[in-house]
């Protein structure tokens, strides 16, 4: 895409000076447990930690991020019940607590139905992280074909007898007879 000027804008990139021995480490700012979060599998609570801010369409629950960084932890909700395909989660922010602005964000654009088991899952993710104010990455996500996976019973990850074997605790290197 061109700029005014007819340049070509940046395309920035996480690299590695391998030519002079080092490697370059470039912060992410995307933490797997958030990530799990803005897919509806993370976990929330106790409410203590949340503050809540709610106008006329959206819910703003904002906590203390748990890095030492100063910033704080967004989840912009809808105030109403919405169906699919519209996100009643809207998105998910990092922002910073000095001057207020969104260092990273995941929205949620358009959700889906697992027809199997009901299930709202998000389809279109829009991921967004501005490391300057002159730059900023945007990844566009769409899940399609995506599944639920069956509830599976407990006793699936529960070890059943073994006739004629002897069963050894590895923690203990003791023999367990049951």
């Amino acid at each position: 895409m061109a700029g005014q000027s007819g340049t070509s804008a940046p395309v920035l990139l996480l690299s590695q000076d391998l030519a002079n021995g080092h490697v370059r480490d470039v912060p992410f700012p995307f933490d797997p447990d958030w990530m799990l979060e803005v897919l509806g599998m993370g976990s929330y609570g106790p409410a203590e930690r949340y503050k809540m801010k709610r106008d006329n369409k959206t819910v703003r629950l904002t906590e203390a991020s748990p890095s030492k960084a100063a910033l704080r932890k967004e989840i912009l909700l809808q105030s109403e019940a919405v169906a699919a395909p519209k996100p009643q989660v809207l998105a998910y922010s990092l922002v910073h607590e000095m001057t207020g602005e969104v260092m990273c964000s995941a929205k949620v654009i358009k959700t889906q139905v697992d027809h199997q088991t009901g299930a709202i899952v998000p389809r279109n993710i829009q991921f967004s992280w501005t490391p300057t104010k002159q730059h900023s990455i945007t990844l566009a996500v769409t899940l399609d074909g995506l599944s639920v996976n069956p509830l599976v019973p407990n006793r699936v990850f529960t070890r059943g007898p073994l006739p004629g074997v002897r069963a050894v605790n590895l923690a203990t290197e003791r023999s367990e007879t049951k």
